[in-house]
């Protein structure tokens, strides 16, 4: 059975940047309560989410990327920090 993967998080980021975030939400919860979510996932909503604005989500996302992978903290801290200081352009 095909799980349609990149189909659910495209959509996902279409709900984002058509302002309904409560779709957006119904669709990655199954890939961030996996344990086996790719933190590209997390970036690529934490991208979503930053470029309609919605900062603390994107900040949420990135955390969560690090919980996931360590390996990603520098990175993830690095984009946080940006955009907390509003230099971050994606």
């Amino acid at each position: 059975e095909p799980s349609f993967n990149d189909a659910r998080m495209y959509y996902a980021i279409a709900a984002i940047r058509a302002g309904n975030g409560a779709l957006a939400e119904e669709l990655i919860t199954p890939f961030t309560t996996s344990p086996s979510a790719s933190v590209q996932v997390y970036f690529t909503l934490a991208a979503a989410y930053h470029s309609v604005g919605n900062s603390a989500k994107a900040i949420e996302l990135l955390r969560m990327a690090a919980e996931v992978d360590p390996g990603v903290k520098a990175q993830s801290d690095t984009l946080i920090e940006g955009i907390r200081n509003g230099t971050l352009a994606l």
